[in-house]
């Protein structure tokens, strides 16, 4: 009886630790993009979209997001002040994150990886303001 109250106890004082240590002890800063979010991104892009060139605006801005699709998963970019931000990515079926590089920067990078092949995303902002993409297999 006495060890059950020593373990509710201990089980007690750790949640309470890491509630008060917050989520950077708990929580992946590459975790995987909830599928809604991406589902609406989706929505308002079109796969492999041109972007035709426009006069860059008077101020630096956060522009839209924009998704972008390969054969490796698909990558969600926005573009605040001139520079790239990969907000979120998820990999294809029976591929995996090997490495991110997601700004803010001139260029975001992601490469998924599966067992047979690689696939790399370059995302950079156009004069415009929006992110524009490179994939290279």
């Amino acid at each position: 009886m006495g060890w059950l109250i020593i373990a509710t106890l201990v089980t007690g004082v750790s949640i309470a630790v890491i509630g008060l240590l917050g989520e950077p002890q708990t929580a992946s800063k590459n975790r995987p993009f909830p599928s809604n979010e991406i589902d609406e991104a989706l929505v308002r892009a079109t796969p492999m979209a041109t972007i035709l060139p426009t006069p860059a605006p008077a101020e630096p801005y956060a522009g839209p997001s924009q998704a972008f699709r390969s054969r490796g998963g698909i990558v969600i970019a926005r573009c605040e002040a001139g520079l790239v931000i990969l907000r979120a990515w998820s990999p294809a079926p029976n591929f995996h994150i090997k490495s991110v590089d997601r700004g803010p920067g001139r260029r975001g990078r992601i490469e998924f990886e599966s067992d047979r092949s690689e696939v790399n995303v370059e995302v950079l902002c156009s004069p415009s303001g929006l992110p524009v993409h490179k994939v290279t297999d």
